[in-house]
């Protein structure tokens, strides 16, 4: 079935902003390729030993300060749950289950011209709120039922969520991602990308590590391979 995370490298994400081709999510991700989240939350989550994962929902509407409609992802935590991976139908009925979400504490919007991929990881930066706006259950949901409702989307996503697991039996993805090894970072950064091989979504997102000036956490002599994450559920094609 597959890993429902996978930790891949910068050189594998930059591969998914090259492959963003099609000139309409072009046009989406410059206004909203990204967008940041505090990795306190997620800390203060793992600790309790019953957190499953991160649940992402893809919205499509009005988004804090925004301007204008854009797309973006919602976070909110599990607890004690189980991803049904065997069965598409239940899967594909999931809803946000908190009463209120966490929206991104910053967006930010990037060109893509199928070669900068690796320029737009190393060079993004920008501030971040002090703190999270939450979103009510029900406008999540709306949100999300308008980017499945959209041509330029659902012709590439039949989902409208993504699912990290925090561990399996070999790793601990989240302690991967945030932990030490990744020189503890106090934001991460989620990017849209694109993958045409995968069947369900091609639309896909992955997490980066952040410094606390803003910035993507990249190779350097200390630091020689920041660990990201890419594979949520649900991934190709098992429906």
């Amino acid at each position: 079935m597959g890993k429902k995370s996978l930790v891949i490298n910068y050189s594998r994400a930059a591969e998914y902003l090259d492959k963003v081709s099609d000139p309409e999510l072009s046009t989406h991700f410059s206004q909203s390729l990204s967008g940041v989240f505090s990795a306190d939350l997620v800390n203060e989550w793992r600790k309790d030993h019953t957190f499953s994962g991160l649940m992402f929902w893809f919205c499509f509407g009005q988004c804090g300060q925004m301007a204008n409609d854009v797309l973006y992802l919602a976070m909110e935590p599990r607890f004690g749950f189980s991803y049904p991976k065997s069965d598409s139908s239940l899967a594909r009925g999931l809803i946000p289950s908190s009463a209120k979400l966490y929206l991104p504490l910053n967006i930010q919007g990037a060109r893509l011209d199928t070669r900068n991929g690796q320029v737009v990881l190393e060079q993004q930066q920008g501030s971040t709120a002090a703190q999270h706006t939450l979103e009510n259950n029900s406008d999540v949901l709306r949100k999300m039922h308008c980017f499945l409702g959209k041509p330029e989307f659902w012709k590439f996503n039949a989902y409208g969520h993504g699912y990290f697991e925090s561990k399996d039996e070999k790793n601990d993805y989240f302690e991967e991602l945030l932990g030490n090894g990744n020189g503890n970072p106090t934001f991460f950064r989620y990017y849209f990308g694109f993958d045409p091989n995968e069947l369900q979504n091609k639309i896909r997102m992955f997490l980066v590590p952040m410094n606390s000036d803003g910035t993507n956490r990249v190779v350097t002599p200390t630091m020689p391979s920041p660990q990201l994450l890419q594979k949520s559920w649900p991934p190709p094609p098992y429906s």
